[in-house]
């Protein structure tokens, strides 16, 4: 089964999501902001907004996908200390 772009851009979305959310209410134990917590999903959002208007060289699903990881392993990481 192949996914288009969009979808594999979801998946990783859905996946930092969730172990976000898991990292902060049990490892961390910690209750970040609300924009912290939306964060991913805000830059996925923005992907869609703005993806006919990107360069084409910039439409790489892995590009997303590592932006994606990065805000959250950033996220995770302003709260670990």
């Amino acid at each position: 089964m192949r996914f288009n772009n969009q979808t594999k851009i979801a998946l990783a979305t859905a996946a930092c999501l969730v172990a976000q959310g898991y990292a902060f209410d049990f490892i961390l134990k910690v209750q970040p902001h609300t924009l912290v917590i939306f964060s991913p999903l805000i830059l996925y959002i923005g992907y869609l907004i703005f993806r006919a208007r990107i360069d084409p060289q910039y439409q790489n699903p892995l590009y997303w996908i590592a932006a994606v990881v990065v805000l959250t392993l950033s996220n995770l990481g302003m709260y670990s200390f």
